[in-house]
Parts: structure tokens; sequence; C-alpha cells
């Protein structure tokens, strides 16, 4: 049976991005971001304890309209 701790962490996001002006009332946008990020785990494994790290690097990509009213 497995029984897992992760520590409460958290880390900068880079974002870069930017709109477009399609018409008088419409908007194009896109942003993309990269938010690494490492954590501790701790718990056990069928009753071994086991310790580590947990490392994320997620990149997101958000494209987007907006109508203004």
């Amino acid at each position: 049976m497995a029984n897992f701790n992760l520590k409460d962490a958290w880390a900068p996001a880079l974002q870069v991005g930017m709109r477009y002006q399609v018409s008088e009332n419409w908007f194009a946008n896109a942003d993309i971001r990269y938010t690494p990020f490492e954590t501790d785990l701790s718990g056990s494994l069928n009753g071994a304890p086991v310790n580590g790290k947990v490392s994320v690097e997620p990149t997101i990509l958000n494209i987007g309209f907006a109508y203004r009213f």
C-alpha cells in the first residue's frame, strides 16, 4: 500500500503575450507561461520509507478572443 505526502510549493511564472485588435469590437489574444516548481515527497510504499523530490515544468499556451460591447 502506498501513502505519500507532498509539501506545498510556490514558484514564479514567466509570461509573455500579445493582444491584437481585429476590428472595432473584436480582439484576439495569446500568451505563453512557464512555471517551473519543485516540491518534496515523503511517505511509504509497502512499508518501505520513500523520500524524494517532484519537479514539474509546465508550459501553458492560452489563445482567446474577446468582444467589446
